[in-house]
């Protein structure tokens, strides 16, 4: 460029006079004293145009490069605000600006500055143990201090402004300072802010504020008296007081919550400082963590866990048979309960216990499926009518469920008694009497009387029995007096016919025993009986003898 404007001198001659420096004058330059690189600085240009016409004019700056501006001058005064931009690589520290001002190929103003050119401050701040403490807590800031290159600042003065109160820092090793520990008792509760200056001579000042919030310690308040059991459906109230871990008064005007298995109770104040909830759980039965967590603006959260046990009321519903119901099952045949085990909020069960128990004996239950309970009763030990208890109970709840049936057992004895009556009938005896006895028996089992149903069952089979032998002693007795009729006895018929007119009218009676006998000696009566022929044949026959014997003892003689 400067070649350019050296050749259009040579071809188009300036005809400004030597009085441009007396046209032109530049009244005061304005430089600041600290350049910031990489950054715009405004310079300011001051120049007095005492001609009437306007100039051409070139304003040169200097510092690590040559800076160019054209400016046109107008009659009279003029301000020219020049930007400056230092490279970011420019290093920092004392320089010198030279500054010019040209016109129609004439230096008509050249001065040099004493600058100093310098860089920005980024620092990295922390804060120990955080920006958000609890009063008394010590406080610790360090900075470590880098430019806007990376590269670390020593030298550097630091202080930190908190509350009025002034902290000055100090450097351990180049770029890194600490304020030292800062006790926060003297500082109030709330949000506050630090007010962090830094300064160095080859950086522009850095003011940073950060922000700081001290609280104070809130503690629970359980008067050890947090329930370590909750019961399902059951209003538990819980009260909790908020205490300043500082000043250990009560706290008003704060909020507490107690969350168990995801499920949150909010507390109210009861009292100035004191806080109830009431609780009614209906969680499933189980160990859980209950988090009572209490807060207060200006305090720290205040959080406590409790282990508790979630228990219940046990309900349990006979499916089959029906609670109250009545069974009756022949000795031997096992009785089936199957029951429903829940809680009281219909949670079913699958780890509790069942038992049947008939007196002092007891019978385990198993689990089916869900909340579905088996046991199983043998009835071979039991005859007569029997309550049958039926208990469930479980770890985590406090009652023991129960239910009953009746149970009415048959004893084997009477299907044995009508087993061998229905034989009998079968072969065409009557039984009609051992049946209606049989009867009796099973009415006084199903009454509970065991002992008097086995006597009747004995005396059902043994008429049965009876009733079929007196049948055959009585037939038989019958065709021996058929018999003798046929063949014409007839003496001591008519006793025959006596005592088998007995045997039938003993048997009416269901006096078996006695019929039987009536028969036998009427069978045997008629058996005996003579046939009058007979008797007079055997009289000849008897005188024919002896009257032989007469004649032959006379013979002798």
């Amino acid at each position: 460029m400067m070649i350019l404007l050296f050749l259009l001198l040579q071809v188009f001659p300036w005809t400004i006079s030597a009085e441009s420096s007396e046209v032109l004058s530049v009244n005061e330059i304005q430089v600041p004293e600290l350049l910031v690189r990489g950054l715009p600085n405004t310079i300011q240009f001051n120049i007095t145009n005492n001609s009437q016409a306007s100039q051409n004019c070139t304003i040169r700056l200097t510092l690590t490069l040559l800076h160019e501006w054209n400016v046109t001058v107008q009659p009279g005064v003029n301000l020219f605000n020049l930007t400056l931009i230092p490279p970011e690589d420019t290093e920092v520290g004392p320089r010198e600006l030279e500054a010019e001002v040209w016109c129609g190929g004439q230096l008509i103003h050249d001065e040099n500055r004493s600058v100093r050119v310098v860089g920005r401050l980024l620092p990295t701040v922390r804060f120990s143990p955080g920006s958000t403490l609890i009063q008394g807590q010590t406080l610790s800031i360090s900075v470590e201090v880098r430019d806007e290159l990376g590269n670390r600042v020593g030298n550097a003065t630091i202080s930190a402004e908190v509350c009025g109160r002034v902290y000055n820092f100090t450097e351990s090793q180049p770029g890194f300072q600490s304020s030292g520990p800062l006790d926060t008792s003297l500082f109030p509760t709330g949000n506050l802010t630090v007010k962090l200056t830094i300064e160095q001579e080859n950086y522009s000042r850095y003011l940073g504020l950060y922000p700081l919030r001290v609280m104070r310690t809130l503690l629970l308040d359980d008067h050890n008296q947090f329930p370590s059991t909750l019961r399902q459906g059951e209003p538990t109230t819980i009260r909790i007081d908020l205490i300043d871990g500082y000043s250990g008064e009560v706290v008003p005007g704060g909020y507490i919550s107690l969350t168990i298995g995801g499920t949150t109770f909010p507390f109210t104040e009861s009292g100035s400082g004191s806080y109830t909830a009431t609780v009614n759980i209906t969680l499933p039965l189980g160990s859980y963590i209950a988090e009572v967590r209490g807060s207060r603006e200006g305090y720290v959260d205040a959080v406590r866990s409790y282990e508790v046990e979630v228990y219940g009321s046990l309900e349990m519903r006979l499916m089959d048979p029906e609670a109250g119901g009545r069974v009756i099952l022949l000795q031997g045949t096992p009785l089936i309960v199957i029951v429903n085990i829940t809680t009281t909020l219909g949670e079913g069960l699958e780890d509790a216990s069942l038992s049947a128990w008939i007196g002092d004996e007891r019978f385990p239950g198993d689990h089916l499926s869900g909340s579905l309970y088996t046991v199983a009763i043998d009835t071979s030990p039991f005859m007569g009518t029997w309550k049958v208890t039926i208990s469930a109970t479980h770890s985590r709840c406090v009652n023991t469920a129960t239910g009953s049936i009746t149970l009415t057992v048959i004893p084997t004895v009477l299907e044995t008694a009508n087993s061998t009556i229905r034989s009998i009938k079968s072969q065409g005896y009557n039984v009609s009497l051992a049946e209606r006895t049989l009867e009796t028996a099973y009415a006084c089992a199903l009454d509970g009387d065991a002992a008097s149903a086995l006597q009747y069952s004995t005396a059902a089979v043994t008429l049965a029995q009876g009733s079929m032998r007196a049948t055959d002693a009585i037939a038989q007795a019958r065709r021996a007096v058929e018999e003798a009729r046929r063949e014409g006895r007839t003496i001591g018929l008519k006793k025959a016919q006596t005592l088998l007119s007995s045997a039938e009218e003993y048997y009416t009676l269901g006096q078996y025993s006695m019929a039987e006998n009536y028969a036998l000696r009427a069978r045997k009566a008629a058996e005996v009986a003579l046939s009058p022929h007979l008797i007079v044949i055997s009289v000849l026959a008897f005188l024919t003898v002896a009257a032989g014997l007469f004649f032959l003892r006379w013979r002798r003689r």
